[in-house]
This record gives structure tokens, sequence and C-alpha cells, in this order.
């Protein structure tokens, strides 16, 4: 059988190795703040996310489901922590990050008694340009506000994002006389997020 060894300070999604073993489990710490003793061949065959914080209910569900307040949370977590989540590269790729408060043993406790409940149609929110998601960067908006914000980005005329006759945001880059088109996405928001993160990439700076 072979042998599989997982070192000090290994990583596998939101986990971090405490120690370094090739017996059948590793204990190791989570994005959280648990520390936990899993299966290597779970944390080498990167199938656990985490030490369960995303699965827990943390007492708040509707009819046995997560409550809005609960998938939020998550949602912000996995956008920051774990790479394989849609957009990823636009939030924690990009050095978007999580506070203190909202990642501890009481993390989704904090959020809520923070943001409060979430009203019915409204999503979470995090001020333009802040790396970090916390209390005060950020906010429940309706869809009125998100439209506002829509036409504002248009009004605003950023670099490398223009809309396209169907309402989507299409981000595109030039480099060495070329111009390259980067992707079509939902919102300006994540079209300008994506063109900032390319222009970096090729430039070492973003605009």
């Amino acid at each position: 059988m072979e042998i599989i060894k997982i070192n000090k300070g290994e990583k596998c999604h939101l986990l971090t190795a405490l120690e370094s073993t090739s017996g059948r489990r590793v204990f190791c710490k989570c994005e959280c703040g648990k520390e936990k003793s899993i299966s290597k061949y779970h944390f080498k065959g990167r199938t656990q996310k985490s030490c369960g914080c995303l699965n827990l209910k943390h007492g708040h569900t509707i009819n046995k489901k997560r409550s809005p307040e609960f998938l939020s949370w998550s949602t912000m977590i996995q956008r920051c922590y774990y790479e394989k989540t849609e957009g990823f590269e636009y939030y924690g790729g990009r050095g978007v990050t999580v506070c203190d408060r909202w990642l501890g043993n009481k993390g989704f406790e904090n959020f809520l008694e923070d943001m409060g409940k979430r009203p019915k149609g409204m999503t979470l929110d995090r001020t333009e340009d802040a790396i970090i998601y916390s209390k005060e960067t950020c906010k429940w908006s309706s869809k009125n506000e998100q439209a506002t914000f829509k036409r504002a980005y248009g009004k605003l005329k950023l670099n490398g994002v223009s809309e396209t006759k169907q309402g989507k945001f299409r981000a595109m880059i030039g480099y060495e006389g070329k111009k390259y088109n980067i992707g079509l996405f939902k919102t300006a928001h994540l079209a300008s997020l994506a063109y900032q993160a390319c222009r970096f990439a090729l430039y070492g700076r973003y605009c």
C-alpha cells in the first residue's frame, strides 16, 4: 500500500495541516478557527473542503433548510477561500478576505449579529474596492440599488468594460498592440474585477 505523506503547512481548501504525518489521519486547522483531525485520504484527495463549518446549520434553519443569512455567509467564505468556487479569482484570488470576527468559532453568529436578517430580495454587498468583508464594508442591497449601481457603472465608463445588447458585460484588455477578450460577466462589477486582475497580471498594477 502506498504511503501518503502530508507535510506541515500543506493546504486543502480551507484546511491547513498542523503537523507532518504519514499516518491515517492528520490534525488540521480550518479557516473558521476550529482544529480537527481528518482522514489523510480526504485531505490529499481534496474531497473535504472544511472542518464541517460550511455545512453547519448553527440552529439557523427554515423548514430544515439553511437560512438565507447562512447561505450568504457560507458563499462569502467560499468565494474568499475555496479556489474551485465560481468567481474565486475575483475574490480570494485578488486578495479579498473575511474579517476575523466572521471567521472564528462563532463566525456565523457574529455575522448574523452584525448584519441582521437578510431582507427578502436582497443580497450581501461589499463596498466597492474594499478588500475585506466586515460590518463596516458590507450591507444588504436590494434589486433597485443593484440596478442603480449597474447604471452608475455604465456612466462611469469603466476601463476595459462594455455592456452588450443582451445586458451582459464584456471585459477586454489591450496588450502589445492587440485587444484580448477576457470574458462575459453578469455584472459590471465582476467584469471590472476580471479586467483589474488581468491588468495586474500583465502590467503589475491596477488602474
